[in-house]
């Protein structure tokens, strides 16, 4: 996959006249696409920490598509949680493994190379998502063993993600989001989308 105008884009979509941003942040355009009507030798790279690598003497951005090797599901949430997960992260969650742990990720960032999860608060005063809620514990239990899940496959050696973006709607649960991250290590930002 290519870097073109803020999103990975697969090769077989470039079209003449697309542009790419080069490492030194140049950009080019794409005067001619000649598909050659024969085989060539590929490589399937294992590239440490980072998908994203520069190929070319030009050092054009591309990526090895560690998001189409994962396995997927439609996304479960109903209600108002499953709309604003829809429009944060869209409609596929992606199953993510590491350190023997696996957890639904509600969207992948490919340019961040971050999990993202959504996280919607109806009502603060009764959300498990906000701390000292009415809400039952049992539910801020099962909110903490997820976000150690995350930490695990997050940080497992064999994984390439960075991070985990946790995108939600509000001061409170954005705060009570920032102490989970800090209290199972996990690498990661909050995002307030309303």
């Amino acid at each position: 996959m290519l870097f073109i105008l803020h999103k990975w884009t697969p090769i077989e979509e470039l079209d003449v006249n697309d542009t790419l941003q080069l490492k030194d942040n140049s950009i080019v355009v794409i005067e001619n696409k000649i598909i050659f009507p024969t085989f060539v030798e590929v490589y399937n790279l294992e590239i440490e920490d980072n998908e994203n690598y520069y190929v070319t003497e030009e050092g054009i951005l591309v990526h090895n598509r560690y998001k189409d090797e994962l396995k997927t599901r439609n996304n479960v949430a109903q209600g108002e949680a499953g709309t604003y997960q829809s429009k944060t992260c869209g409609d596929t969650e992606f199953l993510i493994e590491g350190n023997g742990e696996k957890v639904w990720a509600d969207g992948i960032d490919e340019v961040t190379n971050h999990a993202q999860d959504a996280k919607y608060v109806g009502d603060v005063h009764k959300s498990p998502y906000v701390e000292n809620s009415s809400a039952p514990e049992f539910l801020q239990i099962k909110i903490e063993d997820e976000l150690e899940r995350y930490s695990k496959v997050i940080n497992a050696d064999d994984n390439p993600l960075e991070g985990l973006e946790i995108i939600t709607n509000t001061e409170e649960s954005a705060k009570y989001f920032q102490k989970l991250l800090d209290k199972f290590g996990v690498n990661g930002k909050i995002t307030i989308k309303k």
